[in-house]
């Protein structure tokens, strides 16, 4: 038992010495880290998604659509609708729209923030 674990320990101390790679250099690292680093990597991305932003503010805001069901008397979907004159189904839409200016100024903070992150670019 004493001889295989030694066997076992001189093959692994040898497969790590041919193992190791030669050194390498600071420049390569970085380039590295920058491709697999999740938070370099999301950075990155920030930035360069940074111009986009003045137009994406300045936008008007999502129009929203709702559907309302109202029945008397059961629970069920779309019943009392034949025997009650307050059920009814109701359609609607509505757009929020902002003072004047105000998109704008959005537009106008979104690309300093923008001329801001790309004075932060990494090189």
């Amino acid at each position: 038992m004493t001889k295989i674990r030694n066997v076992y320990v001189l093959v692994l101390l040898l497969g790590s010495a041919f193992g190791q790679n030669s050194a390498t250099s600071l420049r390569s690292l970085i380039v590295e880290a920058r491709q697999n680093n999740a938070a370099i990597r999301a950075s990155q991305l920030a930035i360069e998604s940074a111009p986009f932003a003045p137009k994406q503010a300045s936008a008007l805001p999502d129009t929203e659509v709702m559907v309302q069901h109202f029945a008397v008397g059961s629970p069920r979907p779309f019943a009392g609708y034949s025997n009650s004159d307050f059920a009814y189904i109701g359609v609607g839409a509505s757009q929020e729209l902002p003072y004047p200016g105000k998109r704008a100024l959005r537009a106008a903070v979104a690309q300093h923030e923008a001329a801001i992150s790309g004075a932060e670019k990494i090189p």
